[in-house]
């Protein structure tokens, strides 16, 4: 038996052209691989990391929680308890609702022992499009989280994003 037969295939089994043709493939498959325009291209598609600084707010806290939230305080994120960054701001407000009075004007009168809080921690994001994300979850205003420190766990809705 002949290595290649009459009609060109090896051991009669494959084409002489077609070998070439799939080792021609395969070579070019591993120069592009190896060469700059991977790398660069994955260079460029890659997610860029900025500080950004996400304010939470706290609606109708009693002032033991807002004594309990301080600046510099390290939070977590509820359900993984990775770590969402620093509390580089905290503001109070006294809470108020919105009431009648008597001849039917709209009034806000304050909540007796109950606070309002804004809270604002600095974080490293990667930015993926319109997206901002902080170890996989996906932040913007309006989201409501349940955040963790060391003394507290509160729910916040982001009221702001700065970056």
């Amino acid at each position: 038996m002949k290595l290649i037969d009459e009609k060109g295939k090896i051991l009669g089994i494959v084409n002489i052209i077609d070998i070439t043709v799939i080792l021609l493939i395969i070579a070019a498959g591993f120069v592009l691989i190896n060469s700059d325009f991977i790398r660069e291209t994955a260079t460029a598609n890659k997610e860029e990391e900025k500080d950004v600084y996400i304010t939470y707010f706290v609606n109708n806290i009693r002032e033991v929680s807002v004594n309990a939230i301080n600046e510099g305080d390290t939070v977590y994120q509820q359900d993984s308890q990775d770590v969402l960054g620093e509390i580089v701001k905290t503001e109070v407000e006294n809470n108020t609702i919105m009431t009648t009075d008597e001849e039917g004007n709209v009034r806000y009168a304050e909540v007796p022992d109950r606070y309002n809080m804004y809270i604002t921690i600095k974080s490293k994001a990667e930015f993926k499009g319109k997206d901002i994300e902080i170890n996989n979850t996906t932040y913007k205003i309006g989201y409501v989280h349940l955040v963790d420190t060391e003394k507290i766990r509160f729910q916040g809705v982001i009221f702001g994003l700065d970056y």
